[in-house]
């Protein structure tokens, strides 16, 4: 495939730092940008946030996500409110 096939990279919030960090420096020289996707604090959807301007979330904020996951797959309910 062509370089300039590939425009954008979206990482996953809970990567690994390490993976991320070997994948960013394969592309370092390439023209694409980057993004990490993340929940959005208040509601179920995800945003998208430049690399270089992500910080990673607090444990406490990563466990409320996951909670509240397993909490709306064990009711069935889907799109609540994060």
């Amino acid at each position: 495939m062509p370089a300039d096939a590939v425009k954008a990279v979206y990482f996953g919030w809970q990567m690994s730092q390490e993976i991320r960090t070997i994948m960013v420096s394969d592309i370092a020289s390439l023209n694409i940008q980057k993004f990490i996707m993340e929940p959005h604090r208040s509601k179920f959807a995800l945003i998208e946030t430049p690399y270089d301007k992500w910080k990673p979330h607090t444990a406490a904020f990563e466990d409320l996500i996951r909670d509240r996951l397993r909490i709306g797959k064990e009711t069935g309910q889907k799109n609540q409110g994060l």
